[in-house]
């Protein structure tokens, strides 16, 4: 999801490219942050410290997914970040992260489709909610011209 929606953000009179390597690293880090999470439910049981341990991993993990692919993309000019809309995009993360332990005990315990779909449903819109919020977050100041709010 969060690189189909970096692949739809467009800034006005300027091309945007990705750093490949750093983009791989974002793919890397959300892999492994959501398999270590999954590891730890799966020999640990589901137990509530467990659970936080396994979130705390996955949902700061996801988060720093995120800002990683953003800091891989590049145009001809600067960006800016209005710091409400970056701590409130944080605070999302938080919820992601209780969103990310509410989907692993899901997966590990649950054995019931409704259930599983709602907590699946959870995380999905709070790392969605986390992604719209930082971008949101960002304007652009394009090289020789006043600055535009991106389109994300």
């Amino acid at each position: 999801m969060h690189f189909v929606g970096m692949m739809g953000f467009s800034v006005a009179e300027s091309a945007i490219s990705y750093d490949v390597p750093l983009t791989l690293v974002s793919l890397g880090v959300a892999i492994v942050v959501v398999g270590i999470g999954v590891f730890i439910v799966g020999c640990r049981g589901t137990g509530p410290a467990t659970l936080a341990t396994a979130g705390l991993v996955t949902g700061p993990g996801v988060a720093a997914m995120h800002y990683i692919g953003m800091y891989s993309m590049s145009l001809r000019g600067e960006f800016a970040y209005a710091p409400v809309l970056v701590v409130l995009s944080v605070l999302i993360a938080v919820v992601a992260v209780v969103a990310a332990t509410a989907a692993l005990w899901a997966a590990m315990t649950v054995r019931r489709l409704l259930p599983s779909l709602c907590a699946s449903a959870i995380m999905g819109v709070a790392v969605t909610g986390m992604h719209y919020t930082g971008m949101s977050a960002m304007t652009v100041h394009l090289d020789g011209h006043a600055s535009c709010r991106a389109v994300p």
